[in-house]
């Protein structure tokens, strides 16, 4: 079933080890140009579009974590 924020819930987990266990100082994710609603779970995990990139061809939406993103214990 979609709209039960699953996405949203494993997104955040991701970026909470990338800061925990990790130490990241930055976190990217693609996700196609069209693609709203993963966008949206991207957004409300803090991150924010950076800029449209191509790999294998294809175009895509690269964002990336907020600067800081460590300090402020996000997501």
């Amino acid at each position: 079933e979609w709209g039960r924020g699953l996405a949203r819930e494993i997104t955040g987990a991701c970026l909470g080890y990338a800061r925990d266990a990790l130490q990241a100082a930055s976190v990217v994710a693609l996700t196609h140009p069209d693609h709203v609603r993963s966008q949206r779970v991207l957004t409300r995990v803090g991150m924010v579009y950076d800029r449209e990139v191509e790999e294998e061809g294809r175009r895509l939406a690269l964002f990336r974590t907020a600067p800081g993103w460590l300090k402020h214990g996000r997501p």
